[in-house]
């Protein structure tokens, strides 16, 4: 009998995200982490098995000879934890509660979530990690516009709330960001920059003090799907640096990542394009977009 039960949970993982199969084992009086065991080469458990979230993602690395640390996976009770979380190894985190619960609060001049590994072919330094169902916050207020700060490989974030701003910098960059909430933020709520691409599905970014998302320097990332609202600036701010856009069709093309995006009640409009490279706030050219087709948008 255990064994069939062992086979039935692993047969279950295959086609349920942990995501979705949290809130019910979370119900289950008899349900044990250990149960991970059977997709996971390690489970650890905060802040049962280790005290912070640093310290279950170090854990993963002391016992990763001749193991997969891209299937280690650190599971977080609700709580708030003050730390700033540095993701070093290809993980899974998984926060274990209704979603709000499990917070992280960086404590001083750092961002909340850092993402940058070595870069080095080899090693497992947490470009591959996933991040699910947990808020990060900044104590200290200036920091905010940088809460989430990604500089290397493709991370994925599901169903995380971010309370600030989230930056994503570096051609080797490509973060997928799903059913998140940014908000918050003093400057722009998502800064695409540095060549970075990646994706921002499906989300809602509200409430900053200046764009919803700002694109420059040569950032291409796909935005599908979301609800960018209730911004100072514009909805989404984008330097092109390919000279002045004059025309339907090329906006249109240079705007092909974009589709299908609520845009509404964003002071600077809904959508400005500029010809420069990066955010100077000076001299930008912007193109009235207003009569095109909500679809294209």
């Amino acid at each position: 009998m255990p064994e069939l039960l062992s086979e039935l949970v692993a047969h279950v993982f295959r086609f349920v995200r942990l995501i979705d199969f949290a809130p019910v084992t979370a119900t289950a009086r008899r349900f044990s982490f250990s149960w991970y065991a059977q997709v996971f080469t390690r489970v650890v458990v905060v802040p049962d098995d280790a005290p912070t979230i640093n310290g279950a993602i170090n854990q993963l690395g002391d016992n990763s000879i001749g193991c997969d640390v891209g299937r280690g996976l650190v599971i977080v009770r609700a709580g708030m934890y003050k730390e700033t979380v540095r993701v070093t190894h290809n993980c899974h985190l998984l926060g274990w509660g209704p979603k709000g619960t499990v917070v992280v609060e960086a404590p001083g001049w750092e961002s909340a979530l850092v993402f940058a590994g070595l870069g080095i072919k080899g090693f497992n330094s947490g470009e591959d990690a996933c991040i699910l169902n947990v808020t990060f916050r900044c104590r200290n207020e200036n920091m905010r516009g940088r809460c989430v700060y990604i500089v290397m490989g493709q991370p994925r974030l599901e169903r995380c709330i971010v309370h600030g701003g989230l930056v994503v910098a570096g051609m080797r960059t490509f973060p997928q960001l799903y059913n998140c909430k940014i908000h918050g933020s003093r400057g722009s709520g998502l800064h695409f920059t540095d060549h970075s691409c990646g994706s921002l599905c499906e989300s809602i970014v509200t409430k900053h003090g200046r764009h919803g998302a700002l694109l420059d320097r040569h950032a291409r990332p796909q935005l599908a799907g979301n609800q960018i609202k209730d911004n100072r600036g514009c909805g989404i701010q984008f330097f092109t640096g390919q000279g002045r856009v004059t025309d339907t069709g090329t906006a249109n093309m240079l705007l092909g990542n974009i589709s299908h995006n609520i845009l509404e009640r964003n002071e600077g409009g809904r959508i400005s394009i500029t010809s420069l490279v990066a955010d100077l706030e000076e001299s930008i050219i912007d193109f009235d977009l207003e009569h095109l087709d909500a679809d294209d948008c």
